[in-house]
């Protein structure tokens, strides 16, 4: 938690936001990444990969969508400006 203060912040005020506590949600944020520590035949990612590079002068973001099937029909594609900042958000 020491590492990276910031996000642990995030998902603290994600869980009081939402009522939910902190383990449920800091998992559900990294499930994947804990699902090869359970007892299990077979570890397959079920949920997509987000990969980013950055450049002095660009950011190249990617994402693949090989999670679930229902997952297809619940994604959103969001471009939002906020004053001289434009970005895309995935979710």
């Amino acid at each position: 938690m020491k590492a990276f203060p910031k996000y642990i912040a995030e998902i603290q005020g994600l869980g009081k936001g939402s009522g939910v506590p902190f383990p449920d949600i800091f998992y559900s944020n990294f499930k994947e990444e804990f699902q090869y520590y359970f007892p299990s035949d077979e570890h397959s990612a079920d949920a997509c990969t987000d990969v980013s590079f950055c450049t002095p002068s660009r950011c190249l973001l990617g994402h693949n969508e090989d999670g679930d099937v229902f997952n297809n029909v619940e994604n959103i594609l969001l471009k939002a400006t906020f004053g001289n900042h434009t970005f895309i958000a995935f979710t």
